[in-house]
């Protein structure tokens, strides 16, 4: 009987450890195009930003100047610990013109004039020289190109002061700037994920950087499925039901 308790009890640990990380794991893009909100024009009242469906993430095009596209809504929060093993994942293509992307924390909206290590700019994650490092503000927008990778959340410079007591950290929204031209952005997302830093800019010119380590999350921000946590959580009650099995076996046995 004690052995059945320790093995219902490991379970029972797994799947909250599963569903812990399945908590953790989330888009940062809202489920369809219309429920982003837009700033337009720039300081000389110009440019107008449309904001479609394409592919698995959304399309963003600019006719000029410096217009964005952003969402903020309490139903993309996410709390995360600074001890979880998560990162933000990134994949968008500049295909003319030039982006601007950025996270916010802790509760800070895109319309809020954002204090420095209460946002991070994704232009920095590219290379560090198009951010200045003192803000955080882009210095440089990111130019044509096709970017992604995955960078843990304690690299992304949250600020202490701005966590809880127990660690967490809360990514309250997003912003994505198209500067004279389109930008797609495929996915954007907290959680873990084995991939590459890569960036491949105009010209072909390919640099390929640290590998983040972790499993892989497939969240589609048009259906807001969630495929590899599921199937996590399949796995673990399979065993459970397999152990139990074996355990009810033995016990007759006897």
């Amino acid at each position: 009987m004690k052995k059945l308790f320790s093995i219902l009890l490991a379970v029972a640990m797994l799947a909250t450890m599963a569903f812990a990380v399945s908590a953790a794991d989330g888009n940062m893009l809202p489920p369809s195009a219309s429920d982003f909100s837009k700033q337009e024009g720039d300081s000389a009242g110009k440019g107008t930003i449309t904001v479609t469906a394409e592919g698995d993430g959304y399309k963003f095009v600019a006719d000029q100047g410096w217009p964005n596209a952003y969402y903020v809504d309490e139903a993309c929060w996410l709390y995360v610990n600074e001890a979880d093993d998560v990162y933000l994942n990134y994949d968008f293509e500049v295909k003319s013109g030039a982006a601007n992307i950025i996270i916010y924390f802790a509760g800070q909206s895109p319309t809020d004039q954002a204090s420095p290590g209460s946002f991070v700019c994704l232009n920095g994650l590219i290379d560090p020289s198009y951010v200045n490092s003192m803000t955080g503000d882009a210095v440089v927008d990111v130019p044509v190109g096709k970017y992604s990778g995955s960078v843990k959340i304690t690299d992304l410079g949250y600020r202490e002061d701005l966590k809880d007591d127990q660690g967490n950290m809360l990514f309250s929204g997003c912003k994505i700037f198209a500067v004279g031209g389109e930008v797609v952005v495929n996915s954007l997302n907290f959680g873990t994920k084995e991939a590459e830093v890569v960036t491949t800019q105009a010209g072909g010119n390919t640099a390929t950087t640290t590998k983040a380590q972790g499993g892989s999350s497939n969240k589609n921000p048009n259906t807001g499925d969630t495929e590899v946590f599921a199937l996590t959580i399949v796995v673990l009650a399979a065993a459970a039901v397999v152990t139990l099995s074996a355990v009810s076996k033995k016990a007759k046995s006897r």
